[in-house]
């Protein structure tokens, strides 16, 4: 396969396009929000069934985070798992 058949495309053409389709009511991508409207924005949600690593330096707030996804997802009656 050539390089010219092998398009490189930016990370927000992607985020953008995967966000469009979850307004149009898509529901091929299910997603669970974070409760975070602006990391919702950025990366669409949770997907069900994956697994997600939150990894950052020590005091940045990751226990803090996790705990409000946790919150959140209760109050949606979703099932999860958090290991902390």
């Amino acid at each position: 396969m050539d390089m010219e058949s092998k398009k490189a495309y930016p990370l927000s053409h992607y985020r953008d396009t995967v966000i469009s389709y979850l307004k149009e009511g898509g529901d091929y991508f299910k997603v669970i929000p974070s409760g975070f409207n602006d990391l919702d924005f950025i990366i669409g949600g949770f997907s069900k069934g994956s697994v997600s690593v939150i990894a950052a330096s020590s005091n940045t707030g990751k226990t803090f985070f996790l705990l409000s996804l946790a919150k959140m997802w209760l109050s949606l009656e979703k099932r999860f798992f958090i290991s902390i």
